[in-house]
């Protein structure tokens, strides 16, 4: 298992995520928080089918839409 470093911008969410946008709480928040302290725990990710060059994210939604706002790399895990 490695670790990867990703650009957020170049991820989509998974098309079967079940958690809805209302349920994401205060993303703000949470990107503040990974910028003081890190982010703790890597994002699931995969090659997106339909556009190689970008990556689903499987697990951990939240986490990307904080690397996004805060304009940080989102670290993560590619699953096959």
């Amino acid at each position: 298992m490695q670790i990867i470093e990703v650009d957020p911008k170049d991820c989509v969410r998974w098309k079967l995520a079940d958690r809805s946008g209302f349920e994401f709480g205060d993303i703000f928040a949470l990107a503040q928080d990974i910028l003081k302290n890190g982010q703790i725990e890597p994002a699931i990710l995969r090659k997106a089918a339909d556009h190689p060059e970008q990556y689903e994210v499987i697990a951990s939604s939240r986490r990307w839409k904080a690397c996004l706002e805060a304009q940080i790399p989102l670290k993560g895990i590619v699953q096959i």
